[in-house]
């Protein structure tokens, strides 16, 4: 994946709770460029989120022009996104782009809405990419009940909610990146084996490795309590037909963050099909298990 590209920038796509903070400050430490208007670190991400203030309230107000949340599971609204990227929203995003890439020759940008609103960025990293800028994404993957878990403890958000925000995040991811250089990871790889997985990501991005910002990374960010939510949970088995759904696309993506299974091949991109195809026959989810705005408990999205 390696670019000799005068500027680059590199998307972490995943799941709210999948560790993608973890894997951005992990690019980091692999010499890139996290630029200078991040939001602050929270109670449930104490170390730092490491999203770019701009692009999360962008994201924000996409969603909301749409009457959705993060937490929303209605489909969206691509053609609406595509268009919108060609007014003065997606100009003004487009700005934010160029200004972050102007924090170094490599820069890293987290967010994850970006799974869900890739038709709205899509078109305004093509302009990047005719720029001369390199465009590669890193896709955090951690297991769909562990981040159920989280935000179980977090928000109150029921398993079943979770699950299909999961499914939505990933499929978007997936389908998102479809074209870009990219390399899975997984969250849990990253904490049990840091300096193994930073090398591998070193590799597969073309980035260098220095061994003193490597054990920085290790040693001083890295923490047991970061795992948060690890505890798998049973509850909500009535949405049985989520739980296989997203059991199969974690069990793919942890392949690929193993390097044994192509994101690029023709049965990974048959595979995603018939995911999109499996997501659409979900039926609703009862009116119980919804998560909503009178759910929230806490500050921190």
């Amino acid at each position: 994946m390696a670019n000799d590209a005068a500027r680059r920038l590199i998307l972490v796509l995943g799941m709210h709770r999948s560790g993608t903070s973890v894997i951005t400050r992990a690019l980091g430490a692999l010499g890139a460029a996290l630029g200078p208007r991040l939001l602050p670190a929270l109670p449930c991400n104490p170390r730092g989120i490491f999203e770019d203030r701009r692009i999360t309230t962008a994201n924000n107000a996409l969603l909301a022009a749409m009457g959705m949340r993060w937490y929303s599971l209605q489909p969206m609204p691509v053609a609406a996104l595509r268009q919108t990227a060609l007014s003065e929203s997606g100009a003004e995003a487009l700005t934010f782009l160029l200004e972050l890439l102007e924090s170094g020759p490599v820069c890293g940008l987290k967010d994850p809405r970006l799974c869900r609103l890739m038709a709205f960025w899509r078109p305004l990293l093509g302009n990047l990419s005719r720029g001369g800028v390199a465009v590669s994404c890193v896709l955090s993957v951690r297991h769909p009940d562990a981040v159920a878990a989280s935000l179980k403890t977090r928000d109150g958000m029921s398993r079943a909610h979770a699950l299909r925000l999961w499914i939505q995040h990933e499929l978007g991811a997936l389908a998102g990146s479809a074209g870009l250089p990219r390399v899975a990871a997984s969250y849990d790889a990253v904490l049990e084996h840091p300096e193994d997985e930073l090398r591998r990501l070193s590799e597969r991005l073309g980035l260098p490795v220095e061994d003193a910002a490597l054990r920085a990374f290790a040693d001083d960010f890295l923490d047991k309590d970061l795992r948060h939510g690890s505890a798998v949970t049973n509850e909500d088995e009535d949405d049985a037909g989520a739980f296989e759904l997203a059991q199969e696309m974690y069990e793919c993506l942890l392949a690929a963050a193993a390097d044994d299974m192509d994101l690029e091949s023709a049965e990974a991109t048959r595979l995603l099909g018939q995911w999109i195809e499996a997501e659409r026959a979900l039926p609703p989810l009862p009116g119980h298990l919804v998560y909503s705005i009178a759910d929230v408990k806490t500050k921190c999205q």
